[in-house]
């Protein structure tokens, strides 16, 4: 899967956040992720949501959007960074 990405603001001290845009849904994305990530969706919101967490990352999107925001644990930066970018490139899209 192609996608763009670029570093955002976090207010959550020891993480760092990027923006990811995709060319799919955050609900066709999150029907691709594997069984070990965990999955919470809130479709009762007026643009639905969800929140996907595995390994320290954690992935939130809206529902119908293509823009993925993901936070990676400050201690492990550069290498799940590395494999989620590689997930994501590895993905159909």
């Amino acid at each position: 899967m192609k996608f763009e990405s670029k570093k955002t603001e976090n207010c959550f001290a020891g993480s760092l956040t990027y923006e990811y845009l995709i060319p799919v849904s955050g609900k066709a994305f999150a029907a691709l992720l594997p069984p070990e990530w965990k999955i919470r969706r809130n479709e009762k919101l007026r643009r639905p949501v969800f929140v996907a967490e595995s390994g320290g990352v954690v992935i939130k999107g809206a529902l119908g959007g293509s823009v993925l925001r993901v936070s990676y644990p400050e201690g492990s930066f550069e290498q799940t960074k590395s494999e989620f970018e590689a997930f994501l490139g590895g993905l159909p899209g």
